[in-house]
């Protein structure tokens, strides 16, 4: 068998359907289908059961709540495809996208790590993430690492073809103990087992994503530990790229790249605070901009930067000042 596909599934009655669809549908047939269902209770579940007694190729696995790592571990531990696919189960797949993967294995061999692009329907809009246009394959490799990861490429696990015999024999699996973040972790230590640094990008074969208002999202809810977790990411991208560049996987300027993950992560932490005003008071805003200041990434930025000072009042100011810009902007448009 070759892809074994892990949707893991909550509560999604209204768009579980499409998804399966999707996945049944698909021109490539030599696959399996491992749905984890975490505890729904909204007819999910029923629907689930109807789509295995339907197909020979599903597998339902019913559990208690627990979150999607802990789905997702669950369908790596039933997988018996050479490939894992992961699928979340709001999304869907194009009919043709198995089909093409398959092309690439067969064209550029396994030495590669497979991302598709993405293709996002916002609530007004629809946004494309391609990382090369106007080709419809690119390699990348290990003088790219930096460029995918900023643009986002490691933050999710969807859009990714995944070995299944690498996952088993070095035992990596989603920490259950996060909801935010947990695809980039499994993704730098799935990245690490590699052997080489290699990546085979279908620009045009497209994962569709479904992000509306109706459909609730952790990263762009209010959390309160929100800092606390980006700041657990920027430790381990941190760990991961100074341990790369010491085996000489990588080469690239090590201090400049960490001294921009700093600065956004301080960056990205005040806009963020800025914009949840509302659920969290003023008070708490400065208690944030307080904590955020005496962090101990603060003071690592602080010293890389010696001579500079009042780096997070620039830092506020800056995204002050672009949040601005982009209301003015907003009003503009509509007014003219």
């Amino acid at each position: 068998m070759v892809y074994s596909i892990i949707v893991p599934v909550f509560n999604r009655r209204k768009y579980i359907r499409r998804c399966l669809d999707s996945i049944m549908k698909q021109s490539f047939h030599d696959f399996e289908l491992i749905i984890v269902d975490d505890g729904s209770d909204d007819g999910t579940s029923e629907i689930c059961d109807e789509y295995e007694q339907g197909y020979a190729n599903i597998k339902v696995h019913h559990q208690r709540n627990g979150g999607a790592s802990k789905a997702r571990n669950k369908g790596i531990q039933m997988a018996k495809g050479m490939f894992a696919l992961f699928v979340d189960s709001d999304d869907y797949l194009p009919s043709d996208y198995l089909n093409k993967l398959m092309m690439a294995y067969e064209k550029y061999g396994l030495d590669y790590w497979y991302f598709t692009s993405f293709k996002i329907y916002m609530v007004s809009d629809i946004q494309y993430f391609q990382f090369r246009k106007n080709v419809y394959f690119s390699k990348a490799k290990d003088n790219n690492l930096i460029e995918l990861m900023d643009r986002g490429l490691f933050n999710s696990v969807v859009n990714k073809v995944y070995e299944v015999s690498l996952i088993r024999n070095y035992e990596i699996r989603f920490p259950e103990d996060l909801n935010l973040g947990e695809d980039l972790i499994f993704n730098l230590h799935y990245l690490d087992k590699r052997s080489e640094f290699n990546f085979g990008i279908l620009n045009r074969n497209y994962y569709i994503g479904w992000w509306k208002e109706t459909i609730d999202s952790l990263e762009r809810g209010w959390r309160e530990d929100f800092f606390e977790i980006q700041e657990k990411l920027l430790r381990e991208k941190v760990k991961y790229i100074n341990k790369w560049a010491k085996e000489g996987k990588i080469s690239i300027e090590l201090e400049r790249t960490i001294k921009e993950w700093y600065f956004y992560f301080i960056q990205n932490c005040i806009r963020y605070y800025i914009l949840h005003m509302k659920d969290i008071g003023w008070i708490q805003l400065v208690k944030k901009m307080d904590e955020i200041r005496h962090s101990q990434e603060y003071f690592k930025y602080r010293r890389m930067c010696v001579g500079k000072k009042w780096i997070l009042t620039q830092m506020v100011c800056g995204i002050l000042c672009t949040d601005l810009k982009e209301l003015i902007m907003k009003w503009r448009v509509k007014h003219e």
